[in-house]
């Protein structure tokens, strides 16, 4: 960095010292300091000296010695001030301080001092038998020590000592590597640390041992009896002495070429099925009765190791009878019980096995058999007594139809369990466990792109590249190298570095360290923000400079060209160079990136993970999580939510946001298919509910149930709840299950509820509605390939009849449809254009805009048959004409009804309920509600429908019945994402429960305002004055109450909404009344009269209605 920053880019907060290998010093702005700046060689020896005992004071008797031995006193001490007021100059700060006497450097770092710190470190590693990190450690220490201790004075006895001592300690740090990489197995490890020892010392038999242990590990035992002659020629020439017996020992055993022993591949992952497993033959063990468990999955998936290792966990016998296509397996069965001491006894005869001893016959390969036979097995199975849990395990999709026909079988004892791959998770834990060490994430992404997670397939391609010395150790975790890498020293390595530090201009060498912080090949377009933020460029083209930066790097080897970009020429190289960086620039460059790279959010989580900064990574994974879900990779939101949920539990997070995290973690691991891992979270979410008293609590406990009882879909049309509860109000998920409501005689056009993968979401994830708008998405793109105009426009009329009129999507819905109806050159698809752009604007009572529509649907009523564009214009002028009570509602009407508009179930049958409840006529809007809308009818006109017939209970005084139907709405809100009712249910619901439920009543309050989304219109806003003005009354304000609803009353009356405007009347007559203000009252049922007359109803003539359907159209909680 050699140009000025501001502040909050400084990467160098202190000055940087490196004196392994050429001195090299960087001042705390970033500058680099020039050799000739120091003048002189003691100038550059005193910063050397001092350097090697930073914050240590150094008596100026011991420094005039060192650097001025022939100098008298005088001469020294006046030399020893001069040099030291130059390192100030030059330095740029007071880091060279005196101190009684002597003299101290402070607020460095100094690579000699780390270095120190890295081998003591490695060295208590070693004593402790931490091997992994001994190698870890010895990489780091390797890195910082790019050279040898040298001094100006190549004679100075003090260079000299501190060069020997720093040497030694280097050697031990590479012959502890190298001893325990060859312990783990790390064979590459093993040669290179043994190698690199043997070339500072020759005669180091630890070294030669490591590398013969390693040689014959990698199947060349005969190069690993050359390295043993090496050994003892080179003992015999350099000290003339014979080899130890532990190194003639190891000779012998290669002489005698004894294979390498493999531990068996242990067991690793598969905590939730495993877990699973074990609660199912812990419960045969407690009933006392059989159990039966299908276990599916593909080949190689571990489905016989899960049965083994969960059978173990629960210390269970267990019998493995392995299925042949010409064999019955009944027979093996048998005996195998019988082994285990269990038997089939007579019907009502006591089990052979008490309670409490349960015995598990594995019945593998059951694929094997036809399909006869496993229904035949299926038949027999049931016969068994007694505690015995038998698990049949096979592949899919082979055995997948028959297992679940025998689970139907054995009803609520039988299960079901699909294993899936394994996730990269479980993969970097199986690998760990494997090669002894953490792995890094690339090869666990190898692994896993490799073998697609089968258990089965990852140990022999892990034991494959360690056999093959590909796997090494980086500052990362292990990595697994291309064959070319692998073959190269590293040696080498260390030389291309030791070169580009020597050569490179301090920029360049910047930029090579900020592609490695990186850690992916990287473009111009990638890099320029940073390298401009940071200063890199010394020029006025940022562009041509890093362009032709990267040129010279890639020139050098040090960089060199992928399909996506430049990166670091291999792993190693790229964990060497970010390695030699000093971890506080390290941590500095992590952050820039994350703060200003263009990268996805997954990449910025691990920069943000090794900036130290724990909380933005958080927050990095949870958007990690939402566009993995958007991109339908479903894996990885799964493990980004994963991990936030293990987080969660170790930070403050509150236990709303902990059980809405497992909430998503379980939806993800549903969609997967991992139905014991869902459950897990599930029943952590609900655990958390319940103990925290959340409004969730039931519906998490629900989801948990569902997914014990192998029923994890919930139903998408749940059943109201019972009259004595108090519905609260659910978290709306947009989850559609089928296309919307569609003008009548217009096919639907997406999908049927089967083709969904699943009905449940987590923010951001692939839930049906999602694939519904990229459905309809996908059509309009199809149909613009096309060319044809109407077929371009019926795509995006059908886009606004599925996804914008249900979703509230106002804007888009008008946009959209007006481009349909600019495209439209057939009559009907601009009518299906028309009345798809006015609905929406109608239903939320926006009808004085809608009014100027045109009178399309007027002419075309007359004929015979009515189109589905016209009868949805029909059915938007009638809405329009009721709710302004307009002079042709009439003539309206009586073509809707000629026609039966108003009373299809599947298009428009919950408008009919809904005018006729308006204008008072219940009689006929309980003869239309009494026709049912069957399931086939849209998502969205089944919650039309629901809220309609709310309403219509409401004006009955059927209570609970009017929730039950407005619950019903906000359910199917849930479960289809249709949230256009939503508003005037929540509202109607506050009306509901306000004077007997206040507390339930100010959540439904909260859940109107959080569907607005910022988006009322004035029939929306008319229910909300109406749900306030209950709240004040329930809380004892009847004349706050009446305020609220003649501001209700004035909201309808300027948008011309006459039925509403009288509603609003009627309630602010009952607030005053409630009141004591009689005459005011008076005035308001005189208003109400009003504005029914001029929406051409006779109030007066409801005088002679029968007393009893006179009174309840008072709506019933507001009754005095």
């Amino acid at each position: 960095m050699t140009v000025g920053y501001d502040d909050d880019d400084a990467l160098y907060e202190s000055l940087e010292v490196r004196v392994l290998g050429p001195l090299r010093v960087r001042r705390a702005d970033g500058t680099v300091v020039q050799p000739a700046e120091w003048l002189s060689s003691q100038t550059a020896d005193l910063l050397r000296l001092l350097a090697l005992h930073v914050n240590e004071p150094v008596a100026v008797d011991d420094l005039v010695q060192a650097l001025w031995p022939k100098a008298d006193e005088a001469r020294g001490r006046a030399s020893l001030r001069n040099s030291a007021s130059r390192l100030r100059r030059v330095l740029g700060e007071d880091c060279v301080q005196r101190r009684l006497g002597s003299f101290v450097l402070t607020g460095a770092w100094v690579d000699a001092q780390a270095f120190r710190n890295l081998a003591r470190q490695a060295r208590r590693e070693m004593v402790a038998g931490a091997f992994a990190q001994v190698v870890t450690t010895a990489r780091e220490a390797e890195a910082v020590y790019l050279g040898e201790f040298r001094t100006q004075n190549e004679g100075a006895e003090w260079g000299l000592r501190e060069r020997d001592a720093l040497a030694a300690m280097f050697r031990t740090v590479l012959v502890d590597a190298a001893e325990a990489a060859q312990a783990l197995g790390w064979w590459h490890d093993a040669v290179g640390f043994a190698e690199r020892t043997l070339l500072l010392e020759p005669c180091s038999e630890r070294a030669f041992r490591a590398l013969m242990s390693a040689q014959h590990g990698l199947g060349e035992t005969a190069l690993a009896l050359k390295t043993y002659d090496r050994c003892r020629r080179a003992l015999a020439e350099d000290v003339g002495a014979d080899p130890s017996a532990e190194t003639r020992e190891l000779h012998l055993r290669l002489l005698a070429d004894e294979p390498v022993v493999v531990d068996a591949a242990p067991f690793s992952g598969r905590s939730h099925e495993s877990q699973w497993l074990q609660e199912i033959v812990e419960t045969a063990a407690a009933t006392g009765e059989p159990t039966m468990v299908c276990v599916t999955g593909a080949p190689h998936a571990g489905k016989t190791r899960l049965v083994e290792h969960a059978v173990a966990a629960v210390d269970a016998p267990l019998r493995t009878v392995t299925c042949a296509a010409s064999r019955d397996p009944w027979p093996d069965v048998l005996s195998a019980l019988e082994d285990l001491g269990a038997g089939v006894p007579p019907v009502g005869a006591p089990a052979a096995v008490p309670r409490g001893d349960v015995s598990v016959v594995l019945v593998d390969d059951v694929h094997l058999l036809p399909d006869t036979g496993v229904d035949q097995l299926g038949e027999r199975l049931p016969t068994l007594c007694g505690p015995v849990c038998v698990v049949l395990a096979g592949r899919s999709p082979d055995v997948d139809a028959p297992a679940q026909r025998l689970a139907r079988r054995w009803g609520a004892r039988g299960s079901l369990l699909a294993v899936p791959p394994l996730g990269s998770e479980e993969v970097a834990e199986l690998c760990t466990a494997l090669l002894h060490g953490e792995v890094s994430t690339q090869l666990a992404d190898d692994v896993v792109q490799r073998t697609g997670g089968l258990a089965g397939s990852v140990v022999p391609l892990v034991r494959e590249w360690a056999a093959a010395g590909r796997i090494a150790a980086t500052g990362s975790g292990l990595v697994v190298l291309n064959r070319g890498a692998a073959a190269q020293t590293d040696v080498s390595l260390r030389q291309l570095l030791v070169e580009a530090v020597a050569q490179l201009p301090a920029a360049a060498l910047d930029l090579l360290h900020l592609v490695a912080v990186i850690g992916r090949p990287v473009t111009v377009e990638v890099l320029l923000p940073l390298t401009s933020a940071l200063g890199l460029a010394t020029g006025a083209n940022d562009f041509r400079w890093l362009r032709s930066t990267l040129d010279h790097l890639t020139d050098l080897a040090l960089l060199t060209s992928t399909e996506a970009g430049l990166a670091p020429r291999d792993p190693l190289f790229n964990d060497l160079v970010l390695t030699w960086l000093r971890p506080s620039v390290r941590r500095q460059l992590h952050r820039k990136i994350a703060e200003r790279a263009y990268i996805s959010s997954a990449e910025r989580v691990e920069h943000w993970t090794r900036a130290g900064e724990p909380q933005l990574a958080r927050a990095a994974a949870m958007d990690a999580a939402a566009d993995a879900a958007e991109e339908h990779q479903h894996e990885r939101a799964r493990l980004y939510l994963r991990r936030l949920c293990h987080a969660s539990e170790e930070t403050n997070a509150t236990p709303a946001d902990r059980a809405e995290l497992y909430e998503h973690w379980g939806d993800a691991a549903a969609l997967l298919g991992r139905m014991p891992e869902a459950r897990a979270a599930y029943a952590t979410a609900a655990a958390t509910a319940w103990a925290h008293e959340l409004p969730d609590h039931a519906r998490l406990d629900a989801k948990c149930r569902g997914v014990m009882a192998g029923t994890p879909l919930p139903a998408t049309d749940p059943a109201p709840a019972p009259s004595s509860q108090r519905p609260e109000p659910p978290r709306p998920r947009v989850d559609l299950s089928r296309t919307p409501g569609a003008p009548a005689g217009r096919p639907a056009s997406s999908p049927s509820p089967s083709s969904w993968p699943s009905s449940w979401s987590y923010p951001g994830g692939p839930t049906p509605g999602d694939l519904l708008e990229e459905h309809c998405e996908q059509a309009i793109r199809d149909a613009d390939a096309l060319g044809d105009p109407d077929v371009r426009a019926a795509a995006r009329i059908a886009s606004v009849w599925d996804v914008g009129i249900p979703q509230r999507r106002f804007r888009a819905v008008r946009r959209t449809a007006m481009q349909a109806l600019e495209l439209a050159q057939d009559p009907a698809v601009q009518a299906q254009a028309l009345a798809a752009g006015w609905l929406a604007a109608a239903l939320v009572g926006d009808a004085s805009a809608v009014e100027p529509l045109p009178d399309r649907a007027l002419g075309a009523c007359w004929g015979d048959v009515l189109g589905a564009g016209d009868a949805a214009l029909l059915a938007v002028r009638c809405l329009v004409a009721h709710d302004l009570g307009g002079d042709d509602l009439g003539v309206l009407m009586r073509a809707a009804a000629q026609h039966g508009l108003l009373r299809d179930p599947l298009s428009f049958q919950w408008l009919g309920i809904r005018l006729a409840t308006e204008r008072g006529d219940l009689a006929e809007a309980l003869e239309i509600d009494g026709t049912p809308t069957p399931s086939s009818a849209s998502p969205l006109v089944r919650a039309l429908r629901a809220c309609a017939s709310g309403a219509l209970a409401m004006e009955l005084g059927r209570s609970e019945d009017a929730q039950a139907s407005l619950v019903t709405v906000l359910e199917q809100a849930s479960g289809s994402g249709v949230t256009l009712p939503v508003p005037e249910a929540a509202a109607r619901q506050v009306v509901l429960l306000a004077r007997d439920d206040p507390p339930s009543a100010r959540r439904w309050f909260d859940l109107f305002e959080e569907s607005l989304d910022g988006q009322e219109f004035p029939r929306e806003t008319v229910l909300k004055l109406i749900a306030r003005a209950a709240m004040r009354s329930a809380d004892g304000r009847p004349a706050d109450a009446a305020a609220a609803a003649a501001g209700a009353a004035h909201t309808a009356e300027r948008a011309g909404l006459v039925h509403l405007a009288a509603l609003a009347h009627r309630h602010r007559a009952i607030h005053l009344a409630a009141a004591g203000n009689v005459y005011e009252a008076r005035l308001a049922a005189a208003a109400e009269t009003r504005w029914r007359r001029h929406g051409g109803l006779d109030a007066l003539s409801r005088m002679d209605e029968p007393e009893t359907e006179v009174a309840v159209r008072r709506p019933l909680p507001l009754r005095d």
